[in-house]
């Protein structure tokens, strides 16, 4: 799942986190199964862990 979703911020550019962000977060308050919350717990966990490389890659760029 990193990979596809490093693949798609590649394609699609920095603002995909956000999008599929929200997205996700809509998709949460669905009634889904318990394997299905989990998998966009994780989705959301690895979707944070891009939005802070980016974050931490822009500050350090100033330098």
């Amino acid at each position: 799942m990193y990979i596809a979703i490093m693949q798609r911020v590649l394609e699609k550019g920095e603002d995909f986190i956000e999008s599929e962000r929200e997205r996700v977060k809509g998709l949460q308050g669905k009634k889904l199964s318990p394997s299905k919350k989990l998998l966009l717990e994780h989705r959301l966990n690895i979707l944070a862990a891009f939005k802070h490389t980016k974050s931490t890659t822009s500050d350090k760029s100033e330098l």
